[in-house]
């Protein structure tokens, strides 16, 4: 028995349209609420949006001190995206010599952008969960079940983040959702058989371009990021199973045009990602490029799979379990669509041997949509209680009391505040530091912290300064210094861990770390607002210690 939306049977409102709102609505709340205030500013958020800034200030892609790690849509992308509206430009920022609230205050404004942008992405990924499992599945059940799922679940929080993942992943979907659509276009030139070949030679020039465009969202996809080049086998099955002539019962034919569309798609798939190494080979940087590539594979420290996942089950227990269920499912039915987005990826994933929660992110949907076709199709078929109504009531209660769960725990996550430590201490370096035009600034100054705290001063305040992260293990090559001293530069000095995921720590102790923490001065001390659900071990604020660089933070100097 399928689940019933009863409620919905009216035709007050066109019963599709008031599904897609309601987790299009749930989306917008969840990540579009307090993005300034959660979750915490990432690392790897400084390194994109510093490359972003050198884009729109026509620097170029790629930063000259740093190694090839990924290609260069991300930032093109964003870049794109902000310089739209002018950004910073835009918003003005104040003049460091202003007050103390109106500089902080202008900080929040310039990081509120790009966590909007973020937001906006997710909700796009919510739609297109929805149409891609309506098409699929050809459920609107499942459909809705699975973009709420995706919309209210705590893991989701991870794609308000400025992430490469959070860009690659709607180009990702949308390059599925395409390949779905193929076999409607085929299932409609099957119903107009020879009576229209006019309309039936539209249909095929149709699908030709949706076929190449499935196959550039893809190859977009993975010049966002290279690992979706492991969702070639399921975006290929697709197009090869979605592809044939309606109108012939000659095996040899079908098996003709699928070749064709499939080649066709493969050309812009391989053509796209070839760009980062043709570029790189053209201007005499190709050892460069495929150094950064090493490294970025086999050569960083040990983080395995199973460590990510036993944090994936820690941060979200309801939908780590719900769909490894709904896997072992699609496994059970051979729906080779789940299968063949999860499995190559995670393989990917255990054979690189270093992942991060964030890595998952391209698997999320696909989790939500293994999730929902379980919960749907199994509690439909309950029958316990032999009441019918009971039966009816029975699955929607289940699955709206897993949706309540999520959007509650969500809930208590997105209202906190975790990153006012680091607006207040961005503010006192932002008025420390000099300006670029200061006819004083004889003494250049090095910034030593995390890229979040780099990008904004240059780019956005016009500072001028020298760059290091805590990370680097030389010392200041300048007199004059200022130290980030948060818990990633201190888990640094020491060598441990910096969150959860660091299973077992590689790095030995950094003692030019200690060295300028002992010659120098304190400036600020910062400590959270919410002291008590920084260091929480209760579900869910355990997401907050992932990544605590965002607690206590000292401002130290030298001059």
């Amino acid at each position: 028995m399928r689940l019933q939306f009863n409620i919905l049977k009216k035709n007050v409102f066109d019963r599709s349209v008031i599904l897609l709102s309601i987790p299009l609505i749930l989306s917008a709340f969840t990540h579009l609420w307090n993005p300034i205030g959660f979750p915490d500013i990432f690392y790897d958020e400084g390194i994109y949006m510093q490359r972003s800034m050198r884009m729109l200030e026509g620097l170029g892609p790629q930063e000259p001190s740093h190694r090839y790690d990924h290609p260069y849509f991300g930032q093109i992308f964003l870049a794109g995206a902000l310089g739209i509206v002018g950004y910073p430009d835009s918003l003005s920022p104040f003049n460091a010599g202003g007050s103390d609230d109106d500089v902080l205050h202008s900080i929040e404004t310039l990081y509120l952008f790009p966590r909007v942008l973020m937001g906006l992405l997710a909700i796009a990924d919510t739609f297109l969960i929805y149409k891609i499992t309506e098409r699929r599945y050809h459920n609107r059940n499942v459909a809705l079940v699975a973009a709420i799922l995706f919309a209210v679940m705590p893991y989701g929080w991870l794609f308000r983040r400025i992430f490469l993942e959070t860009i690659q992943v709607p180009f990702l979907l949308t390059s599925i959702l395409l390949a779905v659509y193929v076999k409607d276009l085929k299932m409609i030139e099957k119903k107009n058989n020879n009576n229209n070949n006019r309309s039936n030679n539209t249909l095929r020039y149709k699908t030709i371009a949706m076929v190449l465009l499935s196959g550039a969202f893809l190859g977009l996809s993975i010049f966002t990021k290279v690992p979706a080049f492991t969702m070639i086998p399921l975006v290929g099955f697709l197009i090869y199973s979605n592809s044939n002539n309606p109108n012939s019962n000659n095996t040899n034919g079908h098996r003709r045009i699928r070749l064709r569309n499939l080649g066709l798609w493969f050309i812009p798939v391989i053509l796209i990602p070839l760009i980062w190494p043709a570029h790189a080979m053209i201007i005499g940087e190709f050892d460069q490029w495929k150094n950064g590539v090493l490294w970025q594979t086999s050569e960083r420290p040990s983080r395995p799979l199973i460590g990510t996942l036993n944090t994936f089950f820690k941060m979200d227990p309801v939908l780590f379990v719900l769909s490894m269920a709904g896997l072992i499912f699609a496994a059970v039915k051979r729906d080779f669509f789940l299968l063949l987005w999860v499995i190559p990826f995670l393989i990917f994933l255990y054979i690189i041997d270093y992942v991060s929660s964030f890595h998952l992110m391209p698997l999320i949907p696909a989790f939500c949509i293994a999730a929902s076709r379980f919960l749907v199709e199994i509690t439909g078929k309950v029958k316990i209680i032999k009441k019918y109504k009971v039966q009816q009531i029975l699955p929607f209660a289940v699955i709206s009391g897993i949706i309540i769960f999520g959007l509650v725990s969500t809930t208590m996550l997105i209202t906190t505040n975790v990153n006012s430590t680091v607006y207040k201490a961005l503010a006192v370096i932002i008025q420390k530091l000099p300006n670029r035009d200061d006819a004083n600034n004889t003494s250049p100054v090095t910034l030593v912290g995390a890229p979040n705290y780099f990008w904004l001063p240059r780019y956005a305040y016009d500072k001028d300064f020298v760059d290091k992260t805590y990370y680097s293990g030389s010392p200041p090559k300048t007199q004059k210094y200022i130290v980030v001293a948060d818990r990633g530069y201190m888990a640094s000095k020491s060598g441990t861990a910096i969150s959860t995921e660091d299973i077992n720590p590689t790095r030995p102790p950094n003692h030019s770390l200690q060295d300028l923490l002992d010659n120098s001065h304190t400036i600020a001390i910062f400590l959270p607002d919410d002291t008590a659900k920084h260091y929480a071990k209760n579900y869910p604020y355990l997401d907050i210690r992932q990544n605590p660089r965002s607690t206590a933070i000292e401002i130290k100097s030298n001059y």
